[in-house]
């Protein structure tokens, strides 16, 4: 056990160094997008007007905590492009990416799932949630009563919302045109405004089953140092999100090393997140991160 966990902690040091700035482009995607009007077709079921205002791109629940109170928000957007750096309150948002109906979709995902991400050390507590250790101080917990099926759809809308995004937080992220519309159409089959007609369809269909894995920390040395990020490598796809890190393979052939897969999300049947010590992740998360993003800096300029 111990062999695998240490090729784990390799893999994301590993990861931290993959996950740099290469020279800046928008994909033609992107591009074709970035002045968009209500006129233009929501990007999910290209069908409907795109109505909606201030569409979060990562939800809400999940990405602000960085920036401090809600009284006081205050976060900084930096970029290896600039100098200067932009004062933010807020994630990022969006206007006229989605219609009405598909932003109610959204909001099922959200709240179906926000309990697991902001309660899950109180259901482990208290035995909802299965706890495993594992070795140097890590662990795995098992959202053993979590809506599994609904859950990977979320993960899902968090890879694709930030690929079609054209906020220069994100312009290095792309899935590539085969695998965005893969999801894109794995969510719009599911697309419900209400979670039980959700559910519904999930017992017709099966989710398709794109291995993924979460990480998180059991605490934190200081909640306001976490940041946003999507990183530009592409196996695995990974982000970045305040307290979480996610990860998202096109393919189970794709998770290297092959002991990895003991923590992925391979199936639908359950829904697992490794917790690193707070050591851990201040390390290979936060300072590996931080010096990357001084060295692309210097490479720059």
């Amino acid at each position: 056990m111990q062999g695998w966990m240490r090729k784990g902690l390799r893999f994301f040091e590993e990861f931290t160094r993959l996950c740099h700035g290469l020279e800046p482009w928008h994909n033609l995607f992107l591009n074709f997008y970035i002045m968009r009007k209500p006129t233009d077709l929501c990007l999910l079921c290209c069908n409907q007007p795109a109505l909606k205002t201030n569409s979060h791109i990562i939800p809400k629940f999940l990405s602000v905590g960085f920036l401090g109170p809600k009284q006081a928000r205050r976060g900084y957007d930096l970029s290896t492009e600039r100098d200067n750096h932009r004062v933010i309150q807020d994630s990022p948002k969006e206007n006229y990416i989605f219609c009405e109906d598909c932003e109610k979709y959204f909001e099922v995902l959200e709240t179906s799932c926000a309990e697991v991400f902001k309660k899950w050390p109180e259901k482990l507590e208290d035995g909802q949630y299965e706890g495993i250790e594992l070795a140097e101080g890590m662990k795995v917990v098992k959202f053993t009563n979590a809506l599994h099926e609904i859950f990977r759809l979320l993960i899902y809308s968090l890879f694709w919302r930030t690929h079609i995004s054209s906020d220069d937080l994100f312009n290095h992220f792309d899935l590539g045109g085969g695998f965005s519309e893969n999801l894109r159409l794995e969510l719009m089959y599911y697309n419900s405004q209400v979670k039980e007609n959700l559910k519904a369809k999930i017992l017709e269909k099966k989710v398709e089953d794109f291995p993924f894995a979460i990480f998180t920390a059991s605490e934190f040395i200081d909640e306001t140092n976490n940041f946003l990020y999507a990183s530009d490598n592409k196996k695995p796809f990974a982000m970045v999100i305040d307290k979480f890190a996610f990860v998202l393979y096109q393919d189970r052939g794709d998770i290297v090393p092959r002991e990895f897969s003991v923590i992925c999300n391979l199936s639908s049947d359950n829904t697992q997140m490794v917790v690193f010590t707070k050591e851990q992740w201040h390390k290979i998360v936060l300072q590996g991160m931080l010096k990357l993003f001084i060295e692309v800096k210097k490479v720059k300029h």
